[in-house]
This record gives C-alpha cells, sequence and structure tokens, in this order.
C-alpha cells in the first residue's frame, strides 16, 4: 500500500555534505522532516515549461511551494545553482 511504504529519495551522485538518501516522515501528519524535489522543465515545443513540485508526504510539497513563493529563496536557490536568466536545459533541483 503506497501511504503505509517507505518513502524516499535516493541521491544519486551525493555531493560533500549531502546524504545518499533522504527518508521523510513516515506519514502525514507525523512530526519530523519531510523532503522535496523541484524539477522546472522545458516544453517539447519550446514555448514555456512546466513546474513540478513532489514531497514525500504533503508536508514537503507544501514546503517546496511556500519555499518558491518567496523572491528571495528562489534568487538564492538561482544563485546557489550558478543560474542566471532563464536557462535553455532542464534543471533538476533536489531540497
Amino acid at each position: 500500500m503506497v501511504g503505509e511504504s517507505l518513502k524516499f529519495f535516493q541521491n544519486v551522485h551525493p555531493k560533500k555534505g549531502e546524504q545518499p538518501t533522504y527518508q521523510g516522515l513516515a506519514f502525514t501528519g507525523s512530526s519530523g522532516e519531510d523532503y522535496a524535489t523541484i524539477s522546472l522543465l522545458p516544453l517539447a515545443n519550446g514555448r514555456g515549461s512546466v513546474l513540478i513540485l513532489q514531497g514525500l508526504q504533503q508536508e514537503g510539497t507544501e514546503a517546496a511551494g511556500l519555499f518558491l513563493g518567496d523572491a528571495g529563496n528562489r534568487k538564492k536557490l538561482q544563485e546557489d545553482l550558478g543560474i542566471s536568466g532563464s536557462p535553455a536545459q532542464p534543471v533538476y533541483l533536489k531540497l
């Protein structure tokens, strides 16, 4: 059953200070940390992009949305990733 299964993100190429896996909350409503991915993918026709927010639980998805809702957070994230302007290639982010 998906609702009761172990959920985690696997960090295939962890950098210094990163974990190989990020396991979040056991279930929605429990206390602790949860994680999310943020992906910005270009449309096949080159006329726009799609933003995908995916938390391990509802709390992670909500936190990713709140994080991106703040202009300062978006600017800092772009700077940390070395991205300026609108990137031509997909950018995959894991928070």
